[in-house]
């Protein structure tokens, strides 16, 4: 049964795909030559630097599970993921460079299409990407070709022991196996290396932001599929790392009634579910932008994000 506009190709343009429980074994490092700009360079020279910025252990292989929902609906929805997720505040991203080691390479863990990676590698930091999903990896390639890749999981990271300066991760944290994946940033990191977590979280003090949280979950079964706790609370159980600080700042992004349906399609558990379900969900979101007073009528409004960040020292 095909429900609503958004029933007949899989909603806004995504395939269904079959899931992907599991990453390939080994690693692929693109490259390890990272293009830069010095400081004081001028406006229009780069300079090639040769790095181990990757530094991957060759006795090591990535044996590790992704979520079938995150590996499933990421592969589905990443072109669309790559379009509509809003960049980090640049406030942000000035604090984790601020708290990096000078010269470290800086492995961003999750990388997804790179949103995050990006505003690294444009901010001057030495950053290596890792991901486990090959089509949301495709996608960070398209838009960054110069920055070096590893497909690879949190769980069991393919570096040598001390090999990195800092490792950031943008909206991935609570998919991930904590204990074992902060292991596993503690072992690769330098002595002073630093771990920053950071999300857009949506602000639902705004009620039109609360009902379309709500209504992009009214077609799951069995609760959320990550446990939805705050990072900070997460880190500081498992150990191991000293919190060296923390910023929330506004980071509202401008929408409009189609742009706000196609950030329900890039939802993992959203691109995942069946066609009739996902139909459901979006035709839900359309209206809610078609009918809530605070936007009815209107073909552009902020979507109002907080980008967080957390800043951790290894111990």
């Amino acid at each position: 049964m095909v429900l609503g506009k958004y029933g007949t190709s899989g909603g806004a343009g995504l395939t269904p795909r079959a899931k992907m429980s599991r990453t390939t074994h080994g690693t692929h490092v693109d490259t390890t030559r990272v293009p830069c700009r010095p400081e004081g360079s001028g406006a229009g020279e780069r300079e090639e630097v040769t790095t181990n910025v990757a530094d991957v252990d060759p006795g090591r292989s990535t044996h590790g599970a992704v979520h079938s929902v995150a590996a499933g609906g990421f592969a589905s929805a990443a072109p669309t993921y790559a379009r509509i997720r809003p960049a980090y505040a640049r406030a942000a991203i000035g604090a984790i460079k601020d708290l990096v080691p000078d010269g470290s390479a800086v492995l961003d863990l999750a990388a997804g299409t790179g949103i995050l990676t990006g505003q690294l590698h444009r901010a001057r930091l030495r950053v290596l990407a890792l991901e486990p999903v090959p089509e949301m990896l495709d996608q960070l390639h398209r838009t960054l070709p110069d920055v070096p890749t590893v497909r690879g999981v949190a769980e069991d990271l393919p570096f040598a022991d001390g090999s990195l300066g800092a490792v950031t991760v943008g909206e991935a944290f609570h998919w991930f196996d904590a204990p074992a994946a902060l292991g596993e940033v503690r072992r690769v990191l330098r002595r002073g290396g630093v771990l920053a977590i950071a999300r857009n979280r949506r602000d639902e003090s705004v009620d039109w932001v609360a009902r379309y949280g709500e209504l992009i979950r009214s077609e799951l079964t069995g609760g959320d599929p990550y446990e939805r706790r705050e990072s900070t609370e997460v880190v500081a159980e498992v150990g191991g790392f000293a919190l060296l600080h923390a910023l929330e700042v506004a980071n509202p992004r401008p929408c409009g009634p189609r742009q706000l349906v196609d950030r329900a399609a890039s939802t993992s558990f959203v691109a995942d579910a069946t066609p009739d379900a996902r139909a459901r969900v979006l035709d839900r979101v359309e209206q809610l932008a078609a009918t809530h007073p605070d936007l009815s009528g209107r073909s552009t409004f902020d979507l109002p994000y907080v980008t967080e960040v957390v800043v951790w020292r290894a111990d």
